[in-house]
């Protein structure tokens, strides 16, 4: 039996303005699937994060998530002051399961 995917995307497009940074994209994400998203500046990365995590909507196509899944996401620009506890604390919210247990998080200096 196939495995079933955790969240869908079907034929998504997104843009801003006038240029398509998304166009048809088509993805299944399944249960303990890792991914690595890779592309040049503008290619659109990030706006298929936040459409991922709901915190944006797609312009065309469809997003599905199965049952309880929940997605969380990363800013690249934090309002972190930088201190040492600030970035333990970020890194451990990063690093928690669904169900709110804590994995371990090395500690960096």
């Amino acid at each position: 039996m196939p495995a079933r995917n955790l969240l869908n995307l079907k034929s998504v497009g997104k843009g801003y303005g006038s240029r398509s940074v998304l166009l048809d994209v088509t993805l299944g994400i399944s249960a303990g699937e890792r991914i690595g998203v890779v592309g040049r500046n503008g290619d659109g990365k990030s706006t298929l994060l936040r459409l991922i995590s709901g915190a944006e909507q797609p312009d065309a196509g469809s997003l599905t998530r199965t049952g309880d899944v929940e997605v969380a996401l990363l800013s690249q620009h934090d309002d972190l002051d930088g201190t040492a506890d600030d970035r333990r604390d970020a890194r451990r919210r990063a690093c928690r399961s669904r169900v709110g247990r804590r994995q371990r998080v090395p500690e960096r200096p």
